[in-house]
């Protein structure tokens, strides 16, 4: 039971590491500042592998004058609004 949810919690913690990486080359490559504030980014780095916390999203800083910007480049991209606004 918990080797099982050590496997779902590390094969979430990739897929969040590599959408984080996606994200952010889609924000570099359209020129917008950004810095990862939080998330499964940081797990390896801080507790040596993805799975040991648990992450379902992305915290992001971005400059307000970008939001714009930022918003067309991941719709562009194929990213949606989960919240539909």
């Amino acid at each position: 039971m918990l080797t099982e949810r050590s496997r779902m919690c590390t094969v979430s913690g990739l897929a969040n590491q590599a959408a984080t990486r996606d994200v952010s080359q889609i924000l570099s490559s359209a020129d917008i500042d950004h810095l990862v504030l939080k998330g499964s980014p940081m797990t390896t780095p801080i507790y040596g592998a993805a799975g040991l916390r648990l992450s379902e999203d992305v915290d992001l800083l971005v400059h307000k004058g970008t939001l714009e910007q930022t918003f067309a480049a991941l719709y562009d991209a194929g990213y949606t609004d989960p919240g539909g606004t």
